[in-house]
């Protein structure tokens, strides 16, 4: 596993346990990430997302939820946002489960409880794949356009776009 600063990454977590929110940003915190958003369920992590003037570096979200669940927030963030890694956290460990997240397009899966070192090594991944990086602008689509979302995922390095 590289050796990876998390001094500038923003990390929006989205759990409906207060508890659960707070263990995770304790976490975060002791690896470095301090830039920490919270939501409660899927609706206010999609106004915090939107609400950001700065980009949301990687989201960690519970996969149920009230009013807007983790599957629903993770097809608003595909369908409205691009390089936005996604860490899918439940209690659920069965394999249907695991394959349904992967196929809705999570970009990493974790079984509570976890500890620091698991989350590290997740968040770790992602970024040693290329799907984070602090230089990717995250901003919104203009207007949601869907066809600007597919010509950007068809380019072969998405690190390489900067958008203004």
């Amino acid at each position: 596993m590289s050796n990876l600063n998390f001094k500038y990454t923003k990390a929006l977590i989205a759990d409906d346990e207060s508890e659960v929110r707070t263990t995770i940003r304790d976490m975060l915190q002791r690896i470095g990430i301090t830039r920490i958003y919270e939501a409660v369920d899927g609706n206010s992590a999609i106004k915090i997302l939107d609400g950001r003037p700065e980009s949301i570096d990687i989201i960690i979200s519970d996969w149920n939820m009230p009013q807007k669940n983790g599957f629903e927030f993770l097809k608003y963030v595909n369908d409205n946002y691009i390089n936005i890694p996604f860490i899918m956290i439940t209690g659920r460990a069965d394999h249907d489960s695991v394959l349904s997240a992967r196929s809705s397009g999570v970009s990493s899966y974790i079984v509570k409880p976890f500890t620091i070192e698991e989350l590290r090594r997740k968040i770790a991944t992602v970024y040693d794949a290329g799907l984070c990086t602090p230089i990717t602008n995250t901003r919104p689509l203009s207007n949601g356009n869907a066809t600007e979302l597919e010509a950007l995922k068809n380019i072969d390095n998405p690190r390489d776009i900067i958008i203004k």
